[in-house]
């Protein structure tokens, strides 16, 4: 008699969860120290805008300007005030963070497949599912989170904080308390404590309106809300909150709040805060022409935007519109995005920053509008061509937006 072959070999136990989140504050800094040797020692601070300009704030700091008190968000003349030449400031570069990010991406891929990295604040974070791999399998996680640093450390140049736990959600918890440069580790036996002693405005994805109302009903802490089932949840918070926030308070963290296809978001930071109507009019199509081209680029339409405007007192007012149709068509986007700022500007203060973001995406077809007449026509022509010389050549390849307003053809 022959034994079934699962008789023979029995199959393999599923591997424990690991997860692993790396957290690197400052990335604008670090990023350009990571690419610049002679900054590595060097207490210096980046900023998006001028900063002759007197409303101009800290983006991000390096460790040694961390260490002399230099932080994010300090306006510049009080860094040069406080600090004097001691902490040098530096425009943000776009191009070495990309750089940096692509290597942080390829150093993780060592380890697993199965990654995820976003920018979010200032801070790089990196999501690993480590479950079943070689390391997983050699080291216990204490080890393992070290190994991971100095992994990091030695190809990109990053000082990365590090949290390891059963559960992706617990990991970027022990991460985030950990501190810059830190490693914690969460023993799956701690993690209902963990979440149990968390505060409700902690728990990460959440929409602000969540958070809102979660306060209003007098949720503070986890351990209130683990006190509701999921139709109590649903009924106060929505079909989608209501579910998120009833798989996060259990550890189970459902995908991150991020458009299907990311990236999709034009910004512009003003070389310096203005309140000139023209000025502003011609970033804000500067914005909605970038938000246009990742568009194309990534195949997609848009059935909604969102316009948010960022202040010199660093507030921001935001609001969405519901497009008739989806489009990837500048001339529309323009016009919606018009008319968003007319509800949204006050002048109160200068404008500091614009951002345009698609949402509600769907893939584009590739096919005409039937009823579309020449002017049209001609314009989805031009948009297809300046989007391939765009991709081969770069974004500022094309004239921008400041030459290009609605109407002009």
């Amino acid at each position: 008699m022959s034994l079934h072959p699962s008789v023979l070999h029995p199959p393999r136990p599923r591997p424990l969860p690991v997860w692993a989140v790396l957290d690197v504050d400052n990335f604008a800094a670090q990023a350009i120290g990571a690419l610049q040797p002679s900054l590595r020692d060097t207490a210096f601070a980046v900023i998006q805008q001028r900063g002759d300009h007197h409303k101009s704030a800290i983006f991000a700091v390096s460790s040694r300007a961390h260490d002399l008190g230099a932080r994010p968000g300090m306006p510049v003349f009080v860094l040069r005030r406080k600090f004097s030449r001691q902490v040098k400031v530096i425009r943000r570069d776009e191009a070495a963070e990309a750089d940096r990010r692509e290597v942080l991406a390829t150093a993780l891929r060592r380890w697993t497949p199965a990654i995820e990295i976003r920018l979010t604040r200032g801070t790089l974070s990196a999501v690993a599912d480590l479950a079943g791999t070689p390391a997983a399998r050699l080291w216990e996680p204490a080890e393992m989170g070290e190994q991971l640093q100095r992994h990091i450390q030695r190809r990109c140049g990053l000082r990365v904080a590090v949290g390891i736990a059963a559960s992706r959600l617990a990991a970027r918890l022990v991460a985030r308390d950990g501190g810059a440069g830190g490693l914690s580790v969460c023993d799956a036996a701690d993690e209902d404590d963990l979440l149990r002693r968390m505060a409700t405005e902690d728990l990460p994805d959440l929409a602000s309106a969540c958070r809102e109302r979660a306060a209003l009903y007098g949720l503070e802490n986890v351990d209130q809300i683990l006190q509701l089932d999921r139709a109590a949840l649903v009924r106060r918070f929505g079909r989608d909150e209501g579910l998120r926030l009833y798989g996060l308070v259990r550890g189970l963290e459902g995908s991150p709040r991020v458009r299907l296809v990311e990236n999709l978001e034009g910004e512009t930071v003003l070389e310096e805060d203005i309140n000139d109507e023209v000025g502003l009019h011609q970033a804000l199509h500067l914005t909605v022409d970038k938000a246009c081209h990742a568009l194309r680029t990534a195949g997609q339409a848009t059935k909604a935007i969102t316009l948010r405007l960022t202040y010199t007192d660093n507030r921001s007012r935001r609001r969405t519109e519901v497009l008739p149709a989806a489009t990837d068509e500048y001339g529309a986007l323009c016009q919606t995005a018009d008319r968003l700022f007319g509800l949204l500007h006050t002048r109160r203060v200068a404008l500091k920053a614009f951002a345009v973001s698609a949402s509600r995406t769907t893939p584009t077809t590739g096919q005409g509008d039937l009823f579309a007449g020449v002017a049209d026509a001609r314009q989805q022509r031009l948009g297809k061509a300046i989007t391939d010389i765009r991709q081969r050549m770069g974004f500022g390849a094309v004239g921008s937006a400041h030459d290009r307003l609605p109407g002009d053809g």
